[in-house]
């Protein structure tokens, strides 16, 4: 990719076979790093402040790409660049409404419908709202 002139590159530390099995190997990220010259961005298991900063250090580097873990925790981006922020609200409802309104105008009832449950799925996770 660098070769071909990539300016960075993101990396879900998964194979293709584990797709979001966990565990992520960021470890494995660390070891693409070597010898190149482009950011590389280390994906995947981030899921908290705390994943955050284990994923930085194993796989040794500066910046992260956020997936499901912000789909989860809308303020993972924020509670990451800001260690004092804190949480006051969240209204489940209105961003649950805004978000199917969005998916139904963006691709359709059957997608919004979709989407949806994948969002109440991610929430539903080991009981962890934020």
């Amino acid at each position: 990719a660098e070769e071909g002139g990539a300016t960075h590159l993101v990396v879900h530390a998964r194979t293709k076979v584990e797709m979001y099995q966990r565990p992520a190997h960021w470890d494995y990220i660390r070891r693409m790093k070597q010898n190149r010259q482009i950011p590389i961005l280390a994906n995947g298991d981030i899921w908290s402040v705390d994943d955050y900063e284990k994923c930085r250090a194993a796989a040794g580097v500066d910046r992260v790409a956020l997936g499901r873990g912000v789909v989860r925790r809308p303020t993972l981006a924020q509670e990451i660049r800001n260690p004092q922020f804190q949480v006051e609200s969240f209204d489940d409802v209105d961003f649950l409404n805004r978000f199917a309104e969005g998916s139904l105008h963006a691709r359709g009832e059957a997608f919004a419908i979709a989407r949806i449950k994948q969002l109440l799925r991610y929430w539903s996770e080991n009981g962890e709202r934020h």
